[in-house]
């Protein structure tokens, strides 16, 4: 039998780490074996791919292959190019989606030996004959611990496809939601899986949500996340990648890492309850924070500052006065801001992400000018990745400021506001902005983790 050493430029989850695969390296003492296959699966490592080739050359005879190489794979060899554990049963796509290699690579679906595995990695195994998924679907049910991470297409999705998944009884299962056109049979594919007896509480229904690519906004990515979510699967945004370079612009970057985590997305913010009934967090949280409105302590220098245009998270008290307001349950995220003006949003404290990232998003993309005032918890990822990571300047309120309630400051003596409190802007003058805040606040702007 021959010794094979594979090597490969970049590890991933998948990349085989037996005794003799290598990564990214030049070969070292004791690396003798008759052949050395180089595994490439991403076309922008294939300079380095053909280095390292050069390198192993002196051990043995060299192979490249991989489906960077855009050469037709052959039959599943368990634990060769992908580690243990690991099972494809299919190859090819029937599909021709332009974003994807697949289908030019390998032509159209093809059956394979049924290898066994726990995580099947298939690109479109509901593509297969009935068959060959009932036969795929009677391996797994002798593994432990199965997952389906190739990204099943929802478009293909069958009743009985469903009810032998749930009795597979899978750790998670990957959806694909590449194109608009994929939402509505991902829609009608969430209704099978309930239907079958999975949950969303248990977070087993996952979908990859392609994000980045030519044309698409933060502020869509971002609805794609969230209709995902109310479908009933645990997102996971998938960044476009420029196909000759690999990379990934910085703002995709950081959204990409926004919504890779299960826990972070379905994280719940806790309240701390107080003995007085008036306090901020309890308000947070019993649904009437919307009567919680921004005083003329944060709105009068504001106005001085420049004219509020937009209020997008409006409400019957506010005292605002922006020329154009949007009040629930008309959606203020998904109107245009930079067409308005100079934008003004109080969130709710409970859900700022959404509004911190539209600002952001309508700043970066569009040129808008957006203030927001948030709590100043500069340890969270929102303010962390949106605030530091995009805004031109963030005063620093220097006491807490009270809101008001029903049009008035709580009777005179003001809320119990525990939080201290940041305007965030977004906007093309940062140096006037904090000559104009200075003070009544700390304000900073050209600090080195702004992009």
């Amino acid at each position: 039998m021959k010794r094979i050493i594979r090597v490969f430029p970049r590890k991933t989850s998948a990349t085989p780490d037996d005794d003799l695969a290598r990564i990214n390296c030049a070969p070292g003492a004791g690396d003798d074996c008759d052949e050395v296959h180089i595994s490439v699966v991403f076309t922008w490592d294939l300079d380095r791919a053909e280095q390292l080739a050069r390198s192993w050359r002196v051990v043995a005879p060299v192979k490249i292959g991989g489906p960077a190489t855009g050469e037709r794979s052959g039959d599943f060899v368990p634990g060769m190019y992908v580690k243990k554990g690991y099972t494809i049963t299919s190859r090819g796509c029937p599909n021709r989606c332009w974003f994807c290699s697949v289908w030019k690579r390998e032509g159209d679906i093809r059956e394979l030996a049924i290898q066994p595995g726990s995580n099947l990695l298939d690109d479109n195994l509901l593509a297969c004959s009935d068959a060959h998924i009932q036969s795929v679907f009677d391996m797994l049910k002798k593994q432990p611990r199965v997952q389906f991470t190739g990204g099943l297409e929802a478009a293909r999705l069958k009743p009985w496809h469903a009810r032998e998944l749930r009795k597979v009884r899978p750790k998670q299962v990957f959806f694909a939601y590449d194109t608009p056109d994929d939402f509505e049979p991902l829609r009608k594919a969430a209704e099978l899986m309930l239907d079958a007896g999975f949950t969303v509480k248990s977070h087993c229904l996952r979908c990859f949500v392609l994000c980045g690519f030519p044309k698409d906004t933060l502020v869509a990515a971002e609805k794609r996340m969230r209709d995902t979510i109310e479908l009933g699967f645990t997102p996971m945004a998938m960044a476009w990648r420029n196909p000759k370079t690999g990379e990934v612009a910085p703002d995709w970057k950081k959204f990409q890492r926004s919504w890779a985590r299960p826990a972070a997305i379905h994280a719940k913010p806790k309240s701390k309850p107080k003995s007085k009934p008036a306090t901020l967090q309890r308000n947070l949280t019993d649904g009437s924070f919307q009567h919680w409105n921004t005083p003329p302590e944060i709105l009068d220098p504001l106005r001085a500052f420049l004219p509020i245009t937009l209020d997008p998270c409006s409400n019957p008290r506010s005292v605002v006065g922006a020329q154009v307001e949007i009040m629930r349950p008309d959606d203020g995220l998904a109107i245009a801001w930079h067409l308005y003006g100079h934008t003004f949003v109080n969130p709710p404290y409970i859900d700022q992400t959404p509004w911190l990232c539209k600002a952001a998003a309508e700043h970066v993309l569009f040129g808008a000018t957006v203030t927001v005032l948030i709590p100043a918890s500069v340890e969270t990822g929102a303010f962390r990745d949106f605030a530091f990571g995009y805004a031109d300047a963030i005063a620093f309120w220097n006491k807490r400021i009270r809101f008001l309630k029903a049009g008035a400051v709580d009777g005179g003596t003001g809320s119990g506001n525990s939080l201290p409190s940041a305007l965030v802007y977004f906007g093309p003058e940062p140096g006037r902005f904090t000559e104009h805040f200075s003070k009544c606040a700390t304000v900073v702007h050209n600090w080195s983790g702004r992009k």
